[in-house]
């Protein structure tokens, strides 16, 4: 053999080529169908576990779910002096029933305190905490809004305030996102309870539901039947130590999602009860008047907080999560829930609506003014402590006029998630007002500005010019600039 002469010629080395690319592909095809059966497998098994407890009708459902227990396993029931059940239960805790259960049920602790004895036992002694019942709650305000409205960013002002006990999102449990006509009932017993601070049994609420009509089960459900209340960790006050016992010995920053297990739904309840008031954040109330009742409960002071953000920058923001869904009609159905709720705001006017609008782009802008102008309509002092959040998750400086400067510079972890979180609360938000101008091609906004029209006019949102002009005005903001009232 000469030593000039080839090994393989061109078209055997292109044959192994394919050959090679065909195996790798036939590799990532095989992981990815195995990951998809086995989040399938799970998702099943997970309706599984309730299949087995689901009842043939739901005409009593709502009832005996409003307990005051944080697990049936756990407690039993004393007499009752007061025959509202719904209200009221006094509990004897057994130290005993809660390690056996938490012996049968391991998820339910936390995997920083399989590591640190010390902090799994003050886990045990806050769960088999006992204290009497404080009178109802009789102050609330609902965050009424819409589907990526910047209402995550806006709840923080109440989540931050010392003074208020917030709830995020907690009709996630009986509603799939921004559906209105399911469960309306429901939703309404269960508005009317947290307004008080009384709070259900999730997982009994959740199997006492036709499968048909439940949400589909995923980790967001899971995490509310698993802590005993829905998106624990966005409230504030059950992240201290006094709710969620911290470890000592852990090897990374307290996390709310993995470090702290289920709540004592007798000590959250008279912590929310403690609290000037209580505030609930919700995207799945969609008419305004599913809140009257609440107001008929005896000595209730509800307020109605209405987030309206410009419908282009909510495609935007929805674009960026599910780039497949029909924005134009998506964004027709939210804005005329949202111009139907302004009707009856600005013009029906009805007695019992205690009412302030707030539009994102004002907040974002402007955030310490429309913190004030949000804790003045509630009857709130505008904290320090408040202020110093908005620093260090807008990078906006402290006015004058708001007291002493605090200046902060975002870090690049910072940064990172101002970029890539679309679920974080840090927001360079000057820059968040006109992110769609850069994003939602010109057609698409035209569309939207189409089926909008009514909602935006009513609020000070303009229309964009031809199409030469959009492609020139990225530093214009396309509504009525005016300072929340």
């Amino acid at each position: 053999m000469s030593c000039g002469k080839r090994l393989f010629s061109f078209r055997q080395w292109v044959f192994f080529l394919l050959l090679l690319l065909t195996f790798i592909s036939l590799v990532v095809f095989l992981m990815l169908a195995s990951q998809t059966i086995y989040k399938f497998s799970n998702v099943r098994a997970s309706h599984k576990k309730f299949s087995w407890m689901q009842k043939s009708n739901t005409t009593n459902l709502g009832q005996s779910i409003f307990t005051g227990k944080i697990n049936s396993e756990i407690y039993y029931t004393a007499p009752e002096k007061n025959e509202d059940k719904k209200q009221f239960s006094t509990t004897d805790i057994d130290q005993t029933k809660v390690e056996q259960f938490l012996a049968r049920n391991p998820s339910s602790i936390p995997q920083v305190y399989r590591k640190d004895h010390d902090a799994y036992k003050r886990y045990v002694q806050y769960l088999t905490k006992k204290e009497d019942f404080l009178p109802l709650q009789t102050k609330a305000v609902v965050l009424l809004t819409n589907y990526r409205s910047g209402s995550s960013f806006f709840g923080e002002l109440l989540n931050q305030h010392p003074d208020v006990f917030y709830m995020f999102e907690p009709l996630i449990m009986v509603s799939p996102l921004e559906q209105c006509n399911i469960h309306v009932n429901l939703k309404k017993d269960i508005m009317k309870q947290l307004t008080q601070c009384i709070f259900p049994d999730w997982e009994a609420m959740y199997r006492g539901m036709q499968k048909s009509e439940r949400p589909l089960y995923n980790r967001n459900i899971f995490v509310c039947t698993k802590h005993k209340f829905c998106f624990a960790p966005f409230t504030k006050e059950l992240m201290l130590e006094d709710h969620c016992p911290h470890s000592n010995i852990s090897d990374h920053n307290h996390d709310g999602w993995s470090d702290c297990g289920m709540v004592n739904l007798n000590l959250v309840t008279n912590t929310c009860r403690r609290k000037k008031m209580v505030a609930i954040k919700v995207i799945r109330l969609c008419d305004i008047y599913k809140l009257k009742n609440i107001t008929e409960i005896p000595y209730m002071d509800l307020k109605v907080v209405h987030l309206i953000r410009d419908p282009r920058g909510i495609a935007s923001s929805r674009l960026t999560l599910h780039p497949k869904l029909n924005l134009a009609d998506a964004m027709k159905s939210t804005c005329s829930r949202q111009a139907a709720n302004l009707d009856i705001s600005f013009h029906e006017k009805p007695e019992w609506l205690q009412y302030k609008m707030f539009r994102y782009e004002d907040v974002a802008l402007k955030p310490y003014h429309a913190a004030k102008s949000l804790y003045d309509f509630l009857g709130l002092k505008f904290h320090d402590s408040v202020k110093t959040w908005i620093v260090e998750n807008t990078q906006q400086p402290i006015p004058e006029e708001f007291g002493t400067s605090y200046k902060y510079g975002m870090t690049e972890t910072d940064k990172h998630r101002v970029r890539y979180d679309p679920w974080g609360h840090k927001r360079n938000s000057t820059s968040i007002v006109d992110k769609w101008k850069r994003t939602v091609p010109y057609p698409l906004v035209k569309r939207i500005e189409a089926v909008c029209s009514k909602m935006m006019n009513m609020v000070g949102y303009l229309p964009v010019g031809t199409i030469e002009e959009y492609k020139q005005t990225f530093s214009k903001h396309f509504f009525v600039d005016h300072e929340s009232e």
